[in-house]
């Protein structure tokens, strides 16, 4: 039942018991034909287990009525708290005001006429204040301002293709410079539009956002209501948008009132206990003095402040890292149709989520790698954590460091109902920030969770062309960053990597045993993991 929870926990179905009766929530757009038919196959057992589940610890999931109640609770203010993504963003930008963090989408419209094209985006600016929202610092503390209006210079910019030879060329340049654009945190918006127009039948808008107020389910609200408004205004559409009665700030407000309440911190206390039994059987040898996270970003502010007195600034420590972004390379292989048909196989084999599998896959070829039975891994998960979170516009993902332990005498199906469990048990810590877990442990994030691992379908695409290639860029923030993005007819595996930690064979030679791994494990099920490695 576990499994199946993870399943749905992944697409963000939320799943309740009301009288006596299975309920799902299913987020607009999310597609369930694949599993509902499971649901409803183990529909008793989902009641029992949840039941049972809820008897034992009715404080395993976050408190909705809590929630509602504090969000309620937040009273008109000229300045309200930050998150601590916002605050870290904004960390940055006072340091060199040379930070672009920036979330780059488009938003396909089939014609666009100006003038309805100002009233959408005037809509979507009233609709969502963290569009009218700038960053400042009121008494040493990061604040949040928001706005009546949006800026008196805020325009749209238009970009005519439509006679130019060389679109793809200038697209990408246009691409390029929306995501390079350094934003003013104080003056603001955090936010660029330009109106592309490409051809007769291709137009729409080329959207920037800072990372500070969105994130991918972000771009997917905006894309949504933008289509919507301007079907809106132009036909005259009986539909309508709903109210946004909880926006950034009430998400903000609840976050942190949730962290310093009793069980927040007592989940607090549980997490970095967890985290601190995982350090301390790790077989690496780890020197903390070497690892100090406080040492090497006292070591950076010296430089970035260029002598000024850190005491001019808000508090620095547990909110940035790496401040001189490492240089990285990068390595992208495929898996083809027939290897996804086995991971299908495995998925129905193994009773588990797809996630789940392909983040144990990833344990078992680092375990291999070093025998190290401990290990940690980063994973992003979504902040909306109610459906009422579900229309909010922001950086409302967290992430999750995932503490597993390897026994070579499990089988692989133990393995990964273990990381399965472990995910779910995990999702309890997730609003609390890995760099606040660096700064009460003063340990560097290599050491902390060296690997990074994500998962990002892109919709409606195909790769022509699957040959695996190594580039000489990339991001060197982890050791090892692995994103596995799902094409239509085929997964792509991307990995960003620190050259301190790999060199391109090693990674090549990691990439290569996974792989092979979906070969192996796809037709040997009973296979022990001793016996998977000897």
């Amino acid at each position: 039942m576990k499994n199946l929870l993870l399943k749905l926990l992944e697409r963000k179905i939320a799943i309740n018991i009301e009288d006596g009766n299975l309920k799902l929530d299913v987020p607009k757009g999310i597609d369930i034909k694949d599993i509902l038919e499971e649901v409803k196959e183990n529909k008793q057992q989902l009641i029992t287990y949840i039941d049972k589940v809820n008897i034992k610890n009715r404080q395993i999931d976050f408190d909705k009525e809590q929630m509602l109640i504090s969000v309620t609770s937040l009273k008109d203010q000229e300045t309200y708290d930050v998150s601590h993504q916002q605050e870290k963003e904004y960390l940055r930008y006072l340091i060199n005001g040379k930070h672009a963090f920036n979330i780059v989408f488009q938003v396909k419209l089939p014609i666009i006429q100006d003038e309805i094209m100002d009233k959408v985006i005037n809509t979507l600016f009233e609709r969502h204040e963290i569009l009218r929202t700038t960053f400042l610092v009121v008494k040493g503390q990061v604040q949040q301002k928001i706005h009546t209006h949006i800026p008196i210079d805020f325009n749209l910019e238009y970009v005519n293709l439509l006679d130019v030879s060389n679109k793809e060329e200038r697209f990408q340049n246009e691409f390029k410079e929306s995501e390079n654009r350094l934003f003013d945190f104080e003056k603001g918006p955090l936010i660029s539009i330009k109106v592309i127009r490409y051809d007769d039948n291709v137009q729409g808008l080329l959207i920037s956002m800072h990372h500070a107020i969105s994130d991918q389910e972000t771009t997917k609200k905006i894309e949504e209501e933008i289509q919507l408004l301007y079907d809106i205004f132009e036909k005259g559409s009986k539909q309508s948008l709903s109210l946004t009665e909880i926006q950034s700030k009430e998400h903000t407000f609840w976050v942190n009132s949730y962290l310093k309440s009793d069980i927040g911190l007592k989940r607090i206390k549980s997490y970095i206990e967890k985290i601190k039994k995982s350090l301390s059987l790790d077989k690496r040898g780890i020197n903390l003095q070497e690892n100090s996270y406080k040492k090497k970003l006292n070591k950076e502010l010296e430089i970035a402040l260029k002598g000024k007195d850190l005491k001019e600034f808000p508090y620095f420590f547990g909110y940035v890292y790496n401040l001189f972004p490492i240089q990285g390379a990068s390595y992208q292989t495929f898996i083809n149709e027939n290897q996804i048909t086995k991971l299908n196989h495995m998925l129905k084999l193994y009773n588990c989520s797809f996630f789940s599998l392909l983040m144990t896959l990833f344990a078992i070829v680092f375990y291999k790698k070093d025998k190290n039975e401990n290990l940690r891994m980063f994973i992003p998960y979504s902040g909306r954590v109610f459906e009422e979170f579900n229309d909010v516009l922001g950086w409302l993902s967290s992430e999750m460091i995932i503490c597993i332990t390897i026994d070579d005498k499990l089988t692989i199906k133990d393995l990964i109902n273990n990381v399965s469990n472990t995910i779910l048990e995990t999702k309890n810590y997730s609003l609390y920030p890995h760099e606040k877990i660096m700064n009460d442990l003063d340990i560097d994030l290599d050491v902390l969770s060296p690997i990074f691992l994500n998962l990002s379908r892109i919709n409606e695409s195909f790769i022509e062309i699957m040959e695996p290639k190594h580039m000489n860029w990339g991001s060197g923030h982890f050791t090892f960053a692995g994103t596995i993005f799902q094409y239509d007819n085929c997964l792509k595996l991307n990995v960003d990597y620190n050259p301190n930690y790999f060199t391109e064979l090693e990674i090549e030679s990691l990439t290569k045993d996974y792989i092979h791994l979906i070969d192996l494990l796809s037709n040997n099920s009973a296979l022990s993991l001793s016996e998977l490695i000897s």
